[in-house]
């Protein structure tokens, strides 16, 4: 489940199985959910890229698993303010390896050289787990 009690103000359940975003996301909200421990010198040119995402990833299934076929590795935000981690871990129960990494929701952002090594250790290893 991707919302727990003690969800984001910004995302409710739509019903049982959907969930919607509510209309009156802010820039403090989107500073402190997504953003809290990227560099200040980031967040202006992060916050006039962020858009909406659409409603319908949370409750359309995928049409193919490529974890099934293909070895695969997750990197769970421990510290995203978003997707709580703990749903981050269940979703990345079906991956060969999983890293855990002290960011907040965007990585890439917050701690790019951590993620780099993640990423270029999953790319030299991924022969020897074929």
């Amino acid at each position: 489940e991707l919302v727990d009690p003690a969800a984001p103000r910004w995302l409710e359940p739509a019903d049982q199985h959907t969930l919607r975003l509510r209309g009156d996301l802010t820039e403090d909200d989107i500073r402190a959910r997504f953003l809290h421990d990227c560099p200040p010198e980031l967040l202006a040119g992060a916050l006039t890229r962020t858009g909406r995402q659409s409603t319908s990833v949370f409750g359309q299934p995928p049409s193919h698993a490529a974890w099934r076929e293909l070895p695969s590795t997750s990197v769970v935000c421990a510290g995203d303010r978003a997707t709580p981690p703990g749903t981050q871990r269940r979703w990345a129960a079906n991956a060969d390896t999983v890293v855990e990494l002290d960011s907040g929701h965007y990585p890439s952002l917050s701690r790019p050289a951590e993620l780099a090594t993640i990423l270029a250790s999953v790319h030299t290893h991924a022969g020897d787990r074929r």
